[in-house]
């Protein structure tokens, strides 16, 4: 990708993926609130908890956001998020919480690599082995928390590329190393400024055999081109899809701050408060994985009526997918 030589550059100027402490009885509670979308796209619960716990063998950390409300029904979808490069985990709490209130478990693990938190599509695979082992563990928080049929995929920049290699099904460098085939459990794919246009500006044509895709730019972007991305939501076929673009944002819009350390650096500033572009971004999320995983009647008809719109906020359109009818050959074709 455009942005892939100075992430890798970045990522091996500065390595380290020291494991902060686990307390596993620490829940922290995120209140939800600010401007988002319609009341129709609103989060559904005022609040979520954040809950840390170890992952890759000890190796790593994996924060867990929940709804919280004691009228939480269970098992509920679960969301996994890719995070960027070499962006820790800990500067999407804000994202991830708003995303959790709309009926969701969010998965946040930091996918440690010899050269910094970089995903790649085992990345999903192992979070999914995480939930299987925790879900069936009566010591466990995630104990009977997450419907395995039902889960939806995050991915920021980097992860965002990994995610649409998830997508795609081949593996192909640096996103992917081992062959895989793609979970039928997962049921939607969301990125945020991330696309799959190599150095040369061709872009891979994702065939998404039917798995619904949102893709999000941020209208400041220096990183993450704005033409790639578009030209890889134009290449994504048979998938419904949604392209979103968020005014004044920029590269790192769905993060705690702007330009989190440690990771490469946008020139452009943000012309968009943060929690703004936050709130927007995730309820974009929210609204969409309701609709493609969790099955929500009434998310998809917000999708299919109110989505396609344009104002100061965002500009946004809805593409439903529908399978082609099969051509039927006439008799005046047969006598030919």
């Amino acid at each position: 990708m455009r942005y892939l030589t100075s992430i890798l550059l970045c990522a091996f100027a500065t390595v380290g993926c020291d494991v902060a402490a686990v307390d596993p009885n620490l829940v922290t509670r995120l209140a939800i609130a600010g401007v988002g979308l319609d009341d129709a796209a609103a989060p559904r619960y005022p609040a979520a908890g954040r809950s840390t716990d170890l992952f890759q063998n000890g190796s790593s950390a994996i924060d867990i956001y929940l709804p919280d409300t004691p009228e939480l029904q269970r098992p509920i979808p679960a969301i996994i998020l890719l995070q960027g490069a070499r962006v820790h985990k800990s500067y999407y709490s804000r994202y991830c919480a708003r995303i959790a209130a709309h009926g969701f478990v969010v998965l946040a693990a930091n996918h440690d690599s010899a050269i910094g938190y970089f995903t790649s599509t085992s990345s999903v695979f192992d979070v999914l082995s995480y939930v299987t082992e925790a879900l069936n563990d009566p010591t466990s928080r995630m104990f009977g928390i997450v419907d395995l049929d039902r889960i939806g995929v995050l991915g920021h920049s980097f992860g965002g590329a990994t995610a649409l290699t998830m997508v795609q099904g081949d593996c192909n460098f640096p996103f992917c190393s081992l062959a895989f085939e793609r979970p039928s459990s997962i049921r939607a794919v969301s990125v945020y400024a991330s696309h799959l246009a190599d150095l040369s500006g061709d872009v891979i044509s994702i065939d998404a055999r039917g798995l619904p895709v949102q893709m999000m730019i941020g209208e400041f972007d220096a990183i993450a081109s704005a033409g790639d991305i578009r030209r890889t939501y134009e290449a994504l076929r048979n998938a419904t899809k949604q392209l979103i673009e968020l005014k004044g944002a920029n590269h790192f819009a769905i993060t705690d701050v702007n330009n989190p350390p440690g990771t490469i650096t946008d020139t452009n500033d943000p012309q968009v408060d943060q929690d703004l572009s936050i709130n927007l971004a995730a309820d974009w999320v929210g609204v969409f994985m309701r609709a493609h995983v969790s099955n929500d009647n009434d998310a998809l008809q917000y999708l299919q009526t109110c989505a396609a719109k344009e104002n100061d906020l965002f500009g946004a359109v809805y593409e439903p997918f529908q399978l082609q009818p099969t051509l039927q050959a006439t008799a005046s074709d047969n006598n030919k």
